[in-house]
C-alpha cells in the first residue's frame, strides 16, 4: 500500500481519536456542583439545594461543605425529589458538613442532590465552600465536576443610635431652646432634635438612618447666631448605641459687644452709647427685636 495513503488514514484515525477523547473530556467536566447566594436576615432561616447540572446518570455521591459558624449553622440536612440522604454529619463549631447521598435507579440533567438548611446566627458574610469527595454514576464510574461556591450575607440589624448634649455659646453659658436640625451627608436624611432649656436629643437606627463611617452635619442656631459642626460616626459609637455628650457651641453671646466672653457693665456702656448713635448690632439686640 502507497505510504502516503498509509499515512492519511493514520492522521484520520488520530483526528478521530482526537476528537472522541475531546467530547468525552468536555463531557466529563460539564457537570456543575453548585450552590446559591444569598442574604438571610438574622435569626431567619432558608433551605439551599445542593444543585448539579448537566449530569449523566448520577448514581451516589459523597460532599463536604464549609461555613462560618459565627455566621450561620446548618440546621438540618434532607432528601430533594432527585436523590436520598444516606448519612450526614453536621458540625456547627467547626462549620462542617458532610454528606451521602444517592440515586440507584439514575437519574441525568439538572439535579438537587440534597436539601441543606441554614440558620443566620450572626451578621457578616461567610463563603459556603463545597468540596466534592466522590461523585459517581450508575457503573460507578467517577463523574468530574466544576465548582460554583455560594455565599450567605447577614445584614447588621439596625440598632438604637442615641445622640444628645447641651448647646452653649463660646463663654459656656448655657442657650435656651436652641434649634438642632442634623444632616446625614452621605444619604440626605435629615432630622430636627427635640431639645429642652439647653439640651438637645434624638434617637436615630444605625443600619438605616446611619452607619460608620458616614458623616452627621449638626446645624445649630439661636435665633441670631449659629454654629455647623461635621461629625465622622465611629465603630465604636455604634457599638456603644449612640453619640453621648455631643455639646454643640454657638457664637457669641447676646449682649457680649465687646467679645470678651463675659456680660459686664462695660458692654451695657458700649450697647448705650450704640443707641444714642443709631448704631445696631446683633450682638447688642439681648432681645431680639431689632
Amino acid at each position: 500500500m502507497d505510504k502516503n495513503i498509509v499515512m492519511k488514514i493514520g492522521i484520520k484515525a488520530f483526528s478521530v481519536m482526537l476528537f472522541v477523547v475531546l467530547l468525552t473530556t468536555a463531557h466529563a467536566v460539564a457537570t456543575t456542583v453548585s450552590l446559591a447566594d444569598v442574604v438571610l436576615e438574622l435569626d431567619d432561616d432558608v433551605i439551599l439545594p445542593i444543585m448539579m447540572s448537566d449530569i449523566t446518570d448520577y448514581s451516589e455521591g459523597t460532599v463536604n461543605i464549609l461555613y462560618d459558624p459565627s455566621i450561620v449553622h446548618v440546621t438540618s440536612v434532607t432528601d430533594s425529589s432527585d436523590s436520598s440522604v444516606v448519612s450526614k454529619n453536621i458540625n456547627n463549631a467547626t462549620g462542617h458538613v458532610r454528606l451521602l447521598a444517592s440515586n440507584l435507579n439514575g437519574v441525568s440533567g439538572d439535579i438537587a442532590f440534597a436539601n441543606v438548611e441554614f440558620m443566620a446566627v450572626g451578621p457578616g458574610t461567610t463563603p459556603l465552600t463545597i468540596d466534592v469527595i466522590e461523585l459517581c454514576d450508575t457503573s460507578y464510574d467517577d463523574i468530574s465536576a466544576n465548582i460554583s461556591d455560594g455565599s450567605i450575607t447577614v445584614p447588621q440589624p439596625p440598632k438604637s443610635f442615641l445622640i444628645y448634649g447641651y448647646v452653649s455659646y463660646k463663654n459656656g453659658t448655657l442657650c435656651n431652646n436652641p434649634t438642632v436640625s442634623i444632616t446625614n451627608l452621605n444619604n440626605g436624611r435629615k432630622w430636627m432634635a427635640g431639645t429642652s432649656g439647653s439640651y438637645y436629643q434624638i434617637s436615630l437606627m444605625s443600619g438605616i438612618d446611619l452607619n460608620a463611617s458616614e458623616v452627621l452635619r449638626f446645624d445649630v442656631t439661636d435665633g441670631v447666631y449659629f454654629s455647623i459642626t461635621d461629625h465622622t460616626v465611629t465603630d465604636d459609637e455604634v457599638d456603644d448605641g449612640g453619640l453621648s455628650n455631643h455639646n454643640l457651641t454657638l457664637g457669641p453671646v447676646p449682649g457680649d459687644v465687646n467679645g470678651d466672653g463675659n456680660l459686664t457693665t462695660a458692654d451695657a456702656a458700649i450697647v448705650l452709647r450704640m443707641a444714642v448713635s443709631g448704631e445696631y448690632s446683633e450682638v447688642a439686640d439681648v432681645s431680639r427685636d431689632d
